[in-house]
């Protein structure tokens, strides 16, 4: 038996000094790649998801107040939300009766027909299926109450998000085509009606049919944060500033966008406005910082 064991780690050990190749990683054939699984990204399938979610509070708090000065404070409570997924099943009532599946993968720029010229990570669902409910049932400014928000059956049809990457920065693109049933901001006494809300707000690249008749609106494309086709990402930044002799630590945000917004009718008040109609938003450049610089107090 002892001889066997040591015949077995003679071999073991012959493999390892004399024949390294067997452990060499070799790079594999444009041929040999194709017939590897996952070679092209995942694909994932989600049916009949329920996510449930409740937060008592979320609360945002001026953290450069100092003593004896209260910070200031913007609190959401009891946040409430119920969403249901189905993707990439045989269950879409549509024409197609195929669901997209949700697919994610890593890009280069020699594999794609976008402008962008860097690798970038790649999620995408053009057939998504979702439905959310949103209560927020008090927002709090500073303690005093001004209002709750209702959202009904929020829903992203089609969506995707590239993100890469500049210097120590992220670039990336959101895309998406959005409806939502019902928003709805309060902000005085339920029983005097007093809200700002959207009845069928839609949000797409463009869209079809008859401008002041709603119901023959059909959307299409994606609304676009970013634009990776002609190399123009939307940003986000975090380093310092030079401002007014002073040195600050920033988040700097870069947001192109273009799309179109249509509503079915804005409530205001007490009072119905009807549809309105926002085509064709092309911003070729936005910049957001934060903290801003004060510029507001010298208008």
């Amino acid at each position: 038996m002892f001889f066997k064991s040591r015949v077995f780690v003679l071999i073991f050990f012959s493999l390892i000094i004399f024949n390294n190749q067997v452990f060499a990683i070799s790079e594999l054939s444009e041929k040999e790649l194709k017939n590897k699984t996952a070679q092209a990204g995942i694909t994932v399938a989600v049916k009949d998801a329920v996510f449930y979610n409740h937060q008592s509070s979320i609360k945002f708090i001026d953290a450069e107040s100092d003593p004896p000065v209260t910070p200031g404070f913007l609190e959401f409570k009891n946040i409430k939300s119920l969403t249901t997924i189905n993707t990439g099943h045989n269950i879409d009532p549509g024409s197609t009766n195929y669901m997209g599946h949700i697919y994610i993968d890593i890009a280069s720029p020699e594999e794609t027909t976008t402008g962008y010229n860097s690798p970038y990570a790649s999620i995408v669902c053009d057939d998504f299926q979702t439905t959310s409910f949103i209560k927020v049932e008090e927002i709090n400014f500073n303690g005093k109450s001004i209002g709750s928000l209702d959202i009904v059956g929020a829903n992203f049809p089609k969506w995707n998000m590239f993100f890469g990457a500049h210097d120590c920065g992220i670039d990336f693109e959101l895309g998406f085509q959005f409806h939502t049933t019902s928003f709805k901001y309060n902000y005085g006494p339920e029983a005097d009606n007093t809200y700002l809300g959207f009845n069928n707000l839609l949000i797409a690249k463009e869209f079809s049919g008859d401008l002041v008749d709603p119901s023959t609106w059909q959307g299409s494309g994606k609304f676009k944060i970013g634009d990776f086709e002609n190399n123009n990402p939307a940003t986000i930044d975090i380093g310092t500033r030079e401002f007014n002799g002073q040195t600050d630590a920033i988040i700097s945000i870069s947001a192109p966008m273009q799309g179109s917004i249509r509503m079915e009718n804005i409530h205001m008040g007490n009072s119905d406005f009807g549809p309105a109609a926002i085509d064709g938003i092309n911003v070729h450049r936005l910049t957001i910082e934060l903290p801003g610089r004060d510029l507001g107090n010298n208008i």
